[in-house]
Formats: C-alpha cells, sequence, structure tokens
C-alpha cells in the first residue's frame, strides 16, 4: 500500500476533481452520469505502485471492504 489517500465520492458531477494529487477535472461523465453512482477517488501516483503478491495481471494494488450486500 502506498499509504495515500483513497475516497469514495457519492456526488460526481462535471467539474470534479479525478485524483487527489493531480488538478485534473471531469469535463463530462458521459453514461456514468446518474442516480446513486459512486466514484472511488485515488492518487494518479497509485500508478507506480507494485501490486501485492508479486508482478503480473489480476493482482490487487488496494482492496476494501463493504458495508452492505451488494
Amino acid at each position: 500500500m502506498s499509504g495515500r489517500p483513497i475516497d469514495v465520492i457519492s456526488q460526481i458531477r462535471p467539474g470534479a476533481r479525478c485524483h487527489f494529487d493531480r488538478h485534473y477535472a471531469f469535463c463530462s461523465l458521459g453514461g456514468f452520469e446518474q442516480p446513486g453512482m459512486l466514484y472511488v477517488i485515488t492518487s494518479n501516483d497509485d500508478r507506480k505502485v507494485r501490486p501485492s503478491g508479486g508482478e503480473g495481471v489480476g493482482r490487487c494494488v488496494w482492496g476494501g471492504y463493504r458495508a452492505c450486500p451488494l
């Protein structure tokens, strides 16, 4: 784990930031702009973190827990 913040945003809209560590913002959300849509905001630099358990496809970089059934 990188130690950088990860959060879930429930009110994502055009103009919202894409990452904690960049000033990029959404111009449009396309088909994702609908009620109930959640966005997981991370740091763009997390792309440099090696997956746990070794290299390769299918490895997790970060995980989470859910508080209710999906």
